[in-house]
């Protein structure tokens, strides 16, 4: 009896164990040793004598057997692990067994797959039942059968893939991200293209990769068949194609290449011996494709591509008949970088001829370079053809053209590709309105040799000339004349560079080798020549062979009138080597403002110096040193201005900068040290630092950024590093005098707090708009850590019409973060220490507000959700009768109503009181016990009328409140003027406040006009402020003219020793029996963290001022 292969391969045999019962019906229950592994058994079998079967049932259990080895696929499974329950029958190589039990591990390509389980029905050629495998990287529950026992396999399974990751199962070699989900349904029979009959649907398809992570949704293959007709489709979220007809996908190639080759003998896309000639079986069929959604499939597999939806293919086919017709249109079509818009596209037979054509609405071929109303056709037969191209671009200035060619194709041996003969006809194109004329010149095109034979294109006096070899053999040359080309011409394709040059070229070049081991001889003239509109003057270059040494020699200079801005000589070695000298000479700084003008703009100023150019021209090393003179520049964002002279030193990787000063508009000095490095003049890497005492940091206005603006000097230091795409400005300063920063909030939020106060917002969204739609910061991260003092002024302005604004000076640590793509961050704690606030109310309230020392504005992210703690305080003069009902009260007393604003900036709440003279306890007691909604009606009657109003409970005592309030709208409406009027009084001067109120009289009291002044003179050491008033005359009064002031003097510049003086009204109406009191003060301040830091302070100030005076003694 022959021994099985299969058992063969197991080498040699040891079995340990038990067998009981009889020879055809026993148990074997041991372990089974062999060379590929071992098997642990406890099986019954028993042979049925009538059927000549042998029956089985039991476990069976292995650890690591070789399964490769057994099926002979040792390269592609490994190893197997199996404990699985086994009951059924074999006779011959027929078998039938029920398998259930779990797979530990198997090997497949290299990976271990774990966690399987198995149940079902297994044959020699088949497999009913349930798949579940709970691997790492696979998750999978197949039910189903699959059948291999008929010429064609049978599938009707469903498997849901929860996760397939095919790179970590070996599967694919490329992406270790890529992974795929789905729910498989499969009913179909084939086992190649040509038999394939039924349908195989994907549901729920999840695509993820390192390019792409997309849901794709549902995809389905169906395949029907007829004896005279095929049709395979394809649905899917991503395109519907649709093959319908004669079809033999084993002969496909080979009927394509038969086709086309009838038309163009000399190409051949397949080898001959590739040929199928045993399978010549008829194609003769339509194939549709309807694209829908492929930006991410052609991201994944061919991210040059880019097909819009609803383009549309059609492809038509008949191998017998040897013809085909296919037709692209509808959508844009791209591919790296060049866009076809609407294009329609053809390539189809006709009368023995291959024809072909594209139309295009527009052909984008570059940023700026475009082909409009594109048409290209033409036609071949037997190697032989012309093509045509035509374009016309109706813009401001005419670009459009009319080219011919015929060509001839000659087949090479073992080349995929011929010999083209091209021959251009006559033809003409017209660019920047300027005609050029083609002449009917020849070239030849084989392998890398380009053979041009007398090209010409002329315009008038311009014109460029070409004649000879482009190979790498170095005796091939190729000559270039040219002749007044205006450099106007090549603007269009600088534009993306920032780049436009004027100027006359004229001269020769004669280059060999080209496409190898170039030599280049030339006599290059540009006259006028200007780059970016600034003149350089003229130019020549010169450049000839040097057998002796091998290499190129190249001069050159440019001349500005008698200046020789630049002047070159060196040489160039045929391994890509240079050795050059450069010389400048007040050359013009904005030249280099397209490569910087991300971060600075404006360039002005001139270079000079000397530079030496080694390395090659693939990695130059220069070195030496650049005289900057006159240098200035802007920085876009901020609005300010610096300049500076000085000199850089330039070393192989970098641009160095020492103890340069630099100096802003208003004069101010800072320091610049660092460096500019480079990776062979790409990847420019900053790594600057600017130390400076002080600064203009900021000059921005409302049009510049609406977000924040004003005028910002500061000390500190700047450090400028990153890349022009990834810019870093991190500023740590502390804010110095003369600062002024203005926060716009637009028209406001809304505010609603005690229900009798209400601000309507319209524009809930305006700061966002202002970061996305005013700011561009491509590529700049800023981040600033800034000391605020009491020297900055901060300006929020609610309405900037009616002067809604809050001013103040404060102290605190701020850090501002602004992102690239324009998102603003604001973190730390604003303390207030003087200003004001003009409170409007639906433009008819205008009062002013003081804010009281200690407030404070907290941010923590968006600058417009900043917290609110302020207190400011409305100071008025009003008679208490109303309140009282006594007639002790009449007399105008000062009152305070006072404001707290809390919570969100955008979004405040508003919380007020009132404060009256100490003294006398009755008034404060009956405001201390008013109900919020009593003392809400006596803000808005002081506020409103300028008086208090009559409590409920008094009310009925009065006998005619009548004329109350008659007085009040002219009371409102004076202070509104005079507001408003202070206001714009203050805008004619930064260097004083002027304040004017003008108050009717009523039944009690006169008409009154105060005008306040607030300034600082004697460079600020000395500070006025002061109110006059002038009231009518009253019986009571001995004089009608009342005035408040308090001057403060500086006896030292930091302002720690002061002088302090007064006159004020007195306001007890009971206690003072004098009008005014007046007061002189010293004060003295100091800040310390500790005692004992305050002690070592005045111990080193004292003492070091001893040894100064004994050093000056001692000289």
């Amino acid at each position: 009896m022959e021994i099985p292969i299969e058992v063969k391969r197991l080498g040699k045999i040891y079995y340990k164990g038990e067998l009981t019962g009889f020879t055809g019906d026993f148990v074997a229950y041991g372990n089974l040793k062999t060379n590929i592994g071992n098997l642990k058994t406890d099986i019954s079998l028993k042979q049925d004598v009538v059927s000549g079967s042998t029956k089985f049932k039991g476990n069976l259990t292995s650890e690591k057997f070789d399964l490769g080895s057994i099926v002979n696929l040792k390269e592609t499974v490994g190893k197997i692990s199996i404990n699985a329950k086994v009951e059924g029958k074999y006779k011959g190589k027929k078998l039938f067994a029920n398998i259930k039990g779990s797979i530990n591990d198997i090997e497949f390509k290299q990976y271990t797959y774990k966690n399987i389980k198995v149940e079902g029905e297994l044959t020699e050629k088949t497999f009913e039942g349930s798949l579940n495998i709970n691997d790492v990287n696979l998750g999978m529950d197949f039910l189903g059968k699959i059948d291999f026992s008929k010429n064609i396999p049978v599938f009707d399974f469903t498997a849901d893939i929860s996760k397939l990751q095919l790179y970590k199962l070996n599967l694919v070699k490329f992406d270790s991200l890529l992974t795929l989900s789905f729910l498989l349904s499969a009913r179909f029979s084939g086992n190649s293209l040509d038999n394939l009959l039924g349908k195989v649907e994907l549901f729920n398809v999840r695509y993820k990769s390192s390019k792409i992570n997309e849901k794709f949704g549902d995809i389905s293959i169906t395949s029907e068949k007829t004896t005279s007709n095929n049709t395979v489709q394809l649905n899917s979220n991503i395109l519907n194609a649709s093959m319908s007809g004669k079809i033999c996908f084993l002969n496909l190639i080979t009927s394509l290449n038969k086709t086309f080759n009838k038309y163009v003998p000399s190409i051949n896309f397949i080898k001959e011996t590739q040929i199928n000639n045993e399978h010549n079986d008829e194609n003769d069929f339509n194939f549709s494709v309807d694209f829908k959604d492929t930006k991410s499939i052609c991201k994944e597999f061919i991210p040059e591509l880019s097909i819009d939806n609803n383009t549309k293919l059609n492809f038509n086919f008949n191998s017998t008949k040897n013809i085909f017709d296919l037709t692209i249109n509808n959508g844009n079509i791209s591919y790296s970088g060049i866009t076809a818009q609407t294009p329609e596209i053809k390539l189809n037979t006709e009368n023995d001829e291959l024809k072909y054509s594209i139309n295009s609405i527009k052909l984008q071929l570059a940023e700026n370079i475009c082909m409009r109303n594109l048409n290209i056709f033409g036609s071949t037969q037997n190697n032989n053809g012309e093509i045509n191209f035509s374009w016309d671009n109706p813009d401001t200035a005419i670009y459009k053209g009319n080219v011919s060619l015929i060509f001839k194709l000659n087949k090479v041996n073992n080349k995929t590709f011929p010999s083209v003969f091209l021959e251009a006809n006559p033809s003409m194109l017209v660019l920047s309105n300027a005609e050029w004329y083609v002449n009917d010149a020849k070239a030849e095109i084989f392998d890398s040799l380009i053979n041009i034979k007398q090209l010409t294109i002329n315009s008038d006096s311009q014109y460029v000339y070409v004649n000879g070899k482009i190979s790498k053999n170095p005796s091939d040359t190729i000559t270039v004349l040219l002749n007044k080309l205006n450099l106007t011409n090549s603007n269009l394709f600088l534009k993306k560079y920032g780049l436009e040059l004027n100027g006359l070229v004229s001269g020769n070049l004669y280059i060999s080798g080209l496409l190898g081991k170039t030599k280049l001889l030339s006599n290059i003239n540009i006259e006028n020549f200007k780059i970016n509109n600034e003149d350089i003057g003229n130019a020549h270059i010169i450049s000839q062979w040097n057998n002796n040494s091998n290499n190129i020699l190249i001069s050159g200079s440019t001349n500005r009138g008698n200046i020789k801005t630049l002047d070159f000589n060196g040489q160039y070695y045929t391994n890509g080597n240079i050795d050059f000298d450069v010389a400048l000479d007040k050359l013009k700084l904005n030249l280099a403002e397209p490569y910087i003008n991300s971060i600075m703009s404006d360039i002005k100023g001139i270079a000079g110096g000397n530079l030496t150019i080694k390395g090659s021209t693939s990695k130059p090393i220069v070195e030496g040193t650049i005289k900057i003179q006159k240098a200035s520049f802007l920085v876009p964002y901020l609005q300010t201005r610096y300049n500076f002279t000085t000199d850089v030193v330039v070393k192989p990787n970098s641009f160095n900068f020492s103890d340069v000063a630099i100096f802003d508009s208003e004069g101010n000095k800072a320091t610049l040290n660092g460096n500019i490095s480079h990776n062979n003049f790409n990847n420019l890497k900053f790594d600057l630092g600017i130390e400076t005492d002080k600064l203009l940091m900021l000059n921005t206005t409302e049009k510049d950024n609406e977000l924040f603006y004003g005028k910002a000097f500061a000390s500190g230091v700047i450090y400028l590093t990153g890349t022009p795409k990834n810019f870093n400005i991190d500023v740590t300063t502390k804010t110095e005098k003369n600062t002024k920063i203005f926060i716009p909030l637009s028209s406001g939020s809304e505010v609603e707090q005690q229900n009798f106060i209400h601000f309507i917002n319209n524009t809930n969204d305006t700061a966002k708009q202002v970061i996305e739609q005013k700011i561009d910061l491509s590529g700049i991260n800023m981040n600033f850590n800034f000391q605020a003092t009491h020297d900055a002024e901060v300006q929020i302005i609610f309405d900037s019409k009616v002067g809604d604004i809050i001013k103040g000076k404060g102290n605190g640590n701020l850090r501002l973060e602004i992102t690239p793509t324009g998102e603003f961050k604001m973190f730390g704690d604003y303390t207030i220490e003087s200003g004001d606030y003009l409170f409007t109310l639906q433009n008819v309230i205008n009062k002013k507000f003081d804010i009281v020392k200690g407030g404070t504005i907290s941010w923590n992210g968006d600058p417009y959700m900043a917290i609110l703690d302020i207190s400011a305080v409305y100071k008025l003069k009003a008679s208490l009768y109303d309140l009282m009902l006594d007639s002790t009260y009449k007399q105008r007393v000062p009152v305070e109503c006072v404001l707290n604003l809390t919570n969100n900036l955008l979004k405040p709440d508003f919380l007020f009181s009132i404060k009256l003279p100490e003294g006398d306890s009755k008034p404060n007691n009956l405001i201390n016990s008013l109900s919020n909604e009593d003392l809400n009606k006596q803000i808005i009657s002081l506020l409103v009328l300028n008086r208090f109003v009559t409590p409920e409970i008094y009310r009925n005592t009065l006998q005619s409140n009548e004329t109350k309030g008659t007085n009040a709208v002219g009371m409102n409406s004076s202070e509104l003027l005079s507001n408003q009027l202070s206001h714009w009084l203050s805008q004619i001067s930064k260097d004083f406040d002027i304040g004017v109120n003008y108050r009717p009289g009523d039944e009690l009291t006169h008409d009154e006009v105060e005008l306040a002044l607030s300034t600082q003179i004697l460079n600020d050491r000395v500070t006025l402020n002061g109110n006059v008033g002038v009231g009518g005359n009253q019986a009571t009064q001995s004089s009608n003219f009342v005035g408040d002031f308090e001057v403060d003097v500086k006896i030292n510049k930091s302002g720690k020793l002061m002088v302090k003086g007064f006159n004020r009204s007195n306001t007890d109406i009971i206690n003072d029996t004098a009008p005014y009191t007046q007061g002189l003060g010293l004060f003295y301040k100091e800040d310390f963290d500790s005692f004992s830091k305050l002690l070592q302070q005045y111990w080193k100030a004292v003492f070091t001022h001893k040894q100064e005076d004994k050093i000056k003694e001692n000289k």
